[in-house]
């Protein structure tokens, strides 16, 4: 443990990529794993597919809308 030996904090490059080399493919291993074992409880099935269509607009303009959402105020 770094923290209790005294070590510096790893910076977030390293921690970044760590993450991607590392967990990617084990996160997805487990991702599988889990979605197999619900379905041998009975938990799931695979009859029916919901896709989300949902879509953010991601901006920190607080005055910048998604082209299908009317605008209401002045401006109009």
């Amino acid at each position: 443990m770094w923290l209790l030996s005294g070590n510096t904090a790893p910076s977030h490059k390293t921690i970044n990529e760590f993450r991607r080399d590392k967990l990617g493919a084990v996160i997805e291993k487990m991702f599988y794993q889990f979605v197999e074992i619900l379905y041998e409880l009975g938990e799931v099935s695979f009859e029916n597919v919901f896709p989300d269509g949902t879509k953010i607009e991601a901006s920190e303009n607080r005055y910048t809308f998604p082209a299908t959402v009317p605008r209401v105020g002045r401006n109009a």
